[in-house]
């Protein structure tokens, strides 16, 4: 089962290449669920319309590939309160 590339990619006003990695094959020989794993550009950007358009995702753990320094730059870049789990 292929997804189309445009199924994966969300928009944000400034936050870029927010996609989900549903349906994508693991080694294992099983598929990422769709909605369970995104990933995404900077979010040190991101409106107040981005933040709540995030929130609805109800993602749990943000990762930063930035590192400590990366993340505490942006205080956008971890779910909005209450969210987290």
């Amino acid at each position: 089962m292929k997804t189309a590339m445009t199924s994966r990619l969300h928009r944000f006003d400034a936050l870029d290449n927010f996609r989900d990695y549903g349906d994508y094959a693991t080694a294992a020989g099983g598929r990422i669920a769709p909605g369970r794993l995104f990933r995404s550009a900077h979010h040190g950007r991101m409106s107040d319309a981005d933040l709540e358009r995030l929130a609805a995702f109800d993602i749990g753990t943000v990762v930063t590939s930035g590192g400590r320094s990366s993340a505490a730059a942006s205080h956008r870049a971890a779910p909005p309160a209450g969210r987290a789990r």
